[in-house]
């Protein structure tokens, strides 16, 4: 393959607005891109806050970004329609947001932790960790930050803490979009056909488990395939405003995780030689476009962690990575894989039942087989072993003989064979690949193994069955998202009418105490924000004053306790 043997790309094509990709109407594709840039500027737009000391409050960065976007409007790069009901399904997931706890191990004890400490004036980029005399958290203070930095702007806004989680469903309805419209250009088939693999390709079992959490693993997983989506469909209209969209999808990569900016690289070489060879006109531009936000995002937006963890540390990737590194992932893992290959940790994983115990053995099954009340594992955000699913073993194992097929057979186009190794590269190169939540894009890989054999009619023997296999492996999909989200949602059904309860029945307790509660946080900080503040119960923490003689203990758990004013204490 050369370069030099592509079709011409005329270069010359003056500036289109975005509404153009669809012919008439309102265009869903504009839609998600305006959500997009919402949660990117905001995010962006605050760091630099940060970054430069400029001593206005978090909200300034929306008012600012909500500007950008009524200009954009206005300059007919979104039309206004567009606009409005983008707006308004930001709204919605706000509002939904609003109603769901997020009481998940992480999603606490770290993730909603920075929340609270950047509300109470704590600045990453110039603070030194030892200057929080009350939180002590290594991960706050060495982890990328970019959707802590959103979700307090929004709780700023809000003083709801538990809508600062809305990210992961304005991401996921975005990605559905771009979906939707990228495969319609791609597949050029029919729109059931379509509509299902966007779906498919949308809802990862990692995404439907960390749906209304603070997880970012499946953040970070929407944001690699609007990453390869924005590219597909700037190759396809050569707007310039693409490139913007992709710097700011490269920008939060980077500052979503560590394995964000390692992502971001390998993508950006798969997308990077698939240009070479197939775009060479349109090279340039998009590796100066890549270049540029990856400098940014690393040493601009990222200065911390990447830049004060090396200060400080000694390396970009503490605590996990360097010499005094915390190792966080073997004592959660299967004890039998550890000392195991990556490839043979990911074999097995994905070929168990699902379990999610800390140090449990895996426990092999035969492709479709499920295990009695399996899917109810899938109430966790973070499933350890079979993690996308009960059934996904058979698509597993078919993705494998599949990329043997699409590997090896001349027929079938060198961008989409270099797209599959730039997958697997990305699935290997995280040691940790048995962990479904650090590997999300192994999903994805299958279904472009679908896409691909739906494309190749005369490819061999594919050519007679090509059509049964995609119908298949799209109906076992469909099944297998289907059990993950009937545990998930029993689950989050469950916990809103427990947590409900238990609301109403501290109010009463609060309301009855005549007096501010006293409470004791030993480790989730953070829930002085979910659980009190949010419901406008008032409390003294022990941290900032010591318990008066006069309360007594009416709640005890490993994390919190809570006291209450004993009226019959002798005044």
């Amino acid at each position: 393959m050369s370069p030099k043997n592509n079709i011409k790309i005329n270069d010359n094509i003056a500036y289109k607005e975005i509404n153009q990709i669809c012919n008439n109407g309102i265009s869903l594709c504009s839609i998600a891109i305006f959500m997009i840039i919402f949660v990117g500027l905001v995010s962006i737009l605050s760091s630099v806050q940060l970054l430069c000391k400029i001593p206005i409050h978090f909200p300034f960065a929306i008012i600012v970004t909500l500007v950008i976007l009524a200009i954009l409007t206005y300059k007919k790069v979104f039309k206004l329609q567009e606009s409005i009901i983008s707006i308004l399904c930001c709204l919605f997931f706000f509002w939904i947001s609003s109603y769901i706890y997020d009481f998940t191990w992480d999603g606490q004890a770290y993730h909603q932790l920075s929340i609270l400490m950047f509300s109470e004036g704590w600045n990453p980029y110039w603070d030194a960790e030892e200057i929080n005399t009350y939180y002590d958290d290594i991960w706050v203070y060495g982890y990328p930050k970019a959707f802590w930095i959103f979700s307090t702007a929004i709780y700023e806004i809000t003083h709801n803490i538990l809508i600062g989680k809305s990210y992961n469903l304005i991401l996921t309805v975005s990605t559905f979009f771009l979906c939707l419209e990228t495969f319609k250009r791609y597949l050029q088939s029919h729109k059931i056909f379509i509509l299902s693999i966007s779906i498919l390709t949308t809802f990862n079992p990692v995404v439907i488990c960390q749906l209304f959490t603070y997880y970012i693993d499946s953040t970070l997983y929407l944001l690699m395939i609007d990453m390869l989506m924005i590219s597909f469909l700037w190759v396809k209209r050569k707007d310039k405003f693409f490139l913007f969209v992709l710097s700011v999808i490269i920008i939060l990569m980077c500052n979503t995780k560590f394995t964000g900016a390692v992502y971001a690289v390998i993508i950006g070489l798969t997308l990077l030689a698939i240009f070479y060879y197939y775009y060479f006109p349109l090279l340039k531009k998009i590796f100066n476009t890549m270049l540029i936000s990856g400098i940014i995002g690393i040493f601009v937006i990222g200065y911390n962690p990447y830049i004060t963890n090396f200060i400080r540390h000694g390396n970009i990737g503490w605590p996990i990575m360097g010499d005094n590194k915390i190792d966080i992932v073997t004592p959660q893992g299967p004890k039998d894989l550890v000392s195991e290959n990556r490839i043979k940790k990911l074999f097995i994983s994905n070929n168990s039942f699902a379990h999610n115990d800390n140090g449990s053995t895996p426990v092999l099954k035969f492709p479709g087989q499920i295990g009695k009340f399996e899917y109810l594992v899938y109430s966790a955000p973070d499933v350890r072993i079979g993690g996308f699913g009960p059934l996904y073993n058979i698509i597993f194992l078919y993705t494998i003989i599949m990329m043997c097929i699409i590997l090896f057979n001349q027929s079938i186009q060198g961008k989409e064979k270099i797209l599959v190794v730039g997958l697997v590269i990305s699935l290997l190169s995280n040691p940790e690949c048995w962990w479904a939540r650090y590997i999300p894009q192994l999903y994805f890989l299958s279904i472009i193994t679908i896409i691909i054999s739906y494309k190749a009619v005369d490819c061999g023997f594919i050519r007679h069955f090509h059509r049964y296999i995609c119908i298949s492996s799209i109906i076992i999909l469909t099944i297998n998202i289907t059990f993950v989200s009937a545990g998930y949602f029993r689950k989050l059904i469950s916990n809103i009418s427990l947590h409900s309860d238990n609301i109403e029945n501290l109010k009463h307790i609060y309301n009855d105490s005549g007096r501010d509660l006293y409470v004791t946080f030993h480790k989730l900080d953070s829930r002085k924000l979910s659980i009190f503040q949010v419901n406008g119960i008032k409390i003294l923490d022990s941290k900032k004053v010591k318990r008066p003689k006069e309360y007594v203990l009416i709640y005890k758990d490993s994390q919190t306790e809570i006291y209450k004013y004993n009226r019959d204490s002798p005044k």
